[in-house]
């Protein structure tokens, strides 16, 4: 019984594999190449930025269902697959931004195919396309950098400000040179704070590998106190009972007053 029972199981496993081969073969039968596939352009450049790039696929013979394969190479980024319908397909790329002083290119190859249907069979019939080449530029060297101090006026005996440096054209940045008192003379980040206590002067410099930005600078004014201030009173001597009195006072150096605080009978405090 038991041997009967073996061989009840090993033909139901010989007619399940014939089965499946059967399916497989009647799959495969029923798939097509596509043909007479092309796209937009085999050459595309791309600011040293990175940036994206949508390739477009066009096929004479669309069977369905499709789909159409973009295999990366020559560096990072790329396509995914996507699922095809009709008669032409698209999938867009991202390429990061390139850092060097040199072009990156990127090699880029797609494949279109038919599963058959379903589309589950596992060695679809394929039509390679031409290979796109991308190039991102090289990097140029920042441009157009100005630098702000915040704040750019401080009371008298100074504070903490912050310089920040900002860029409109050419490559990003990778690293600053600092000059004026108190900075970390190279950094890696646009901004710093720095401790001022004397009027300064600040500048800073952008670079990435392709070179040298132009040289901003920033004033930082720091209020002085008054120095060489007198007091008159006019008049100065007055007769018995008294009268009114114009008290008026003058500064010869230091930075212009903005405030005074008067002591005396009758003065107002502060003015």
């Amino acid at each position: 019984m038991k041997a009967i029972r073996n061989r009840s199981l090993a033909g139901s496993l010989f007619l399940l594999l014939a089965g499946v081969v059967l399916c497989a073969l009647s799959q495969l039968a029923g798939a097509t190449a596509p043909s007479g596939c092309g796209i937009a352009g085999t050459s595309v450049n791309l600011p040293s930025q990175g940036g994206t790039f949508t390739e477009t696929v066009t096929c004479m013979t669309v069977p369905s269902p499709m789909q159409v394969f973009f295999a990366p190479c020559g560096g990072p980024g790329g396509f995914s697959a996507c699922t095809v319908s009709g008669n032409g397909a698209s999938d867009t790329a991202t390429f990061p931004p390139n850092s060097s002083n040199q072009p990156i290119q990127y090699m880029l190859t797609a494949r279109a195919c038919d599963f058959g249907s379903p589309p589950s069979f596992p060695t679809p019939l394929c039509t390679t396309l031409p290979t796109v080449i991308v190039i991102v530029a090289a990097t140029t060297p920042p441009s157009g950098c100005t630098l702000t101090a915040n704040p750019s006026q401080l009371p008298a005996g100074g504070g903490v400000v912050t310089l920040t440096t900002s860029q409109s054209g050419g490559g990003p940045a990778t690293s600053y040179a600092w000059t004026g008192p108190g900075v970390t003379p190279s950094t890696s980040t646009p901004s710093q704070t720095v401790n001022v206590t004397t009027t300064s002067t600040f500048s800073v410099t952008a670079s990435n590998a392709a070179g040298p930005s132009n040289t901003p600078t920033a004033t930082v004014t720091v209020a002085t106190a008054p120095s060489g201030c007198t007091l008159t009173p006019n008049p100065s001597q007055l007769p018995a009972g008294g009268g009114s009195v114009t008290l008026t006072t003058s500064c010869s150096g230091g930075g212009s007053p903005t405030s005074y605080a008067w002591t005396g009978p009758g003065v107002t405090p502060s003015t």
